[in-house]
């Protein structure tokens, strides 16, 4: 049976400092739960969950609390890039948002919303997502669960607006995914001719996604074997295209990229399909050290 995971956040964002202050606060033995956490960490209850949510959500600690290596290799005090100073770090969380599927309104909207339509508005988008969950065996649907879980959502990739009562000045700089510009914003003329909000994501080039943390991605990918065709990358489940949102001109000039960077990659046409070919697959962490590398922003050793 398919569950969906709608709350968790508390109706907070995630804001940039929040991964590595969860995992400072969890590697010196503390835990979520302790009655001094409040105050260990300097945030209400309630955020305290959230910050519990947002590790949770993009992999950096698993189901029992322990810290991962992913959460290590960034956010240690010799880690990669402790405190997001490179939008590659920013890229690479929100793959992991959206393909741990955690917090399941990223993972449907990025793999499988989008395909269906890519201009909507905040009803449009609950109504999917109503039908979604009732349609599904023992679906589950709360109204302002969803609505809430619908706000955060876009709260955490724009500016906001101030459109909810809670919102302040520290959340509308602080969205930890508003660099990547994946969603616009516009109003138009509804049906009752009154102004109505909408939101625009289309797939884009990317220019800003480095090519090492597209690399990277794919290779984490246990779907991708010695070979993977343009047209999977472009929309399979949790490919580079979908999560990304990338078009399939942004897919190729980023394969060129690699292609003069890595001899172990080839892209050829099989039977007429564009297929990129792995000889000898790398270790994913060391093109993921390469690039850190080559940036010198981090200590890692």
């Amino acid at each position: 049976m398919q569950y969906y995971r709608f709350s968790g956040h508390e109706t907070f964002i995630c804001k940039q400092f929040w991964p590595k202050k969860g995992y400072d606060f969890l590697t010196s033995d503390n835990k979520f739960s302790d009655e001094d956490a409040v105050v260990k960490l300097g945030v209400g209850k309630n955020m305290v969950n959230s910050i519990r949510f947002w590790l949770r959500s993009m992999s950096l600690i698993d189901k029992n609390d322990q810290t991962t290596n992913f959460a290590k290799l960034i956010f240690d005090d010799k880690g990669f890039d402790p405190y997001l100073e490179d939008i590659g770090t920013v890229w690479f969380l929100h793959y992991l948002l959206v393909s741990t599927g955690y917090a399941s309104l990223y993972n449907i909207i990025f793999n499988e919303f989008l395909k269906i339509k890519n201009e909507f508005t905040k009803v449009s988008l609950q109504n999917y997502l109503k039908r979604l969950s009732t349609n599904k065996d023992g679906g589950f649907y709360n109204e302002k669960t969803v609505r809430n879980d619908i706000a955060v959502f876009l709260r955490n990739y724009l500016q906001s607006e101030n459109e909810t009562k809670n919102s302040n000045i520290e959340d509308d700089y602080s969205g930890l995914f508003q660099e990547l510009d994946l969603i616009k914003r516009f109003e138009q003329q509804g049906l009752d001719r009154n102004m109505e909000k909408y939101y625009l994501i289309e797939r884009e080039d990317r220019t800003s996604l480095p090519k090492e943390i597209f690399l990277f991605t794919m290779l984490l990918n246990n779907r991708i074997g010695d070979s993977v065709s343009l047209n999977e990358l472009v929309s399979d489940y949790n490919s580079v295209g979908n999560i990304f949102l990338m078009n399939r001109n942004g897919i190729y000039q980023k394969i060129e990229e690699l292609l003069a960077d890595f001899s172990f990659l080839s892209f050829n046409q099989t039977a007429g399909v564009p297929l990129l070919q792995f000889e000898g697959k790398p270790d994913p962490y060391k093109v993921l050290e390469k690039y850190y590398e080559n940036i010198n922003i981090h200590t890692f050793n």
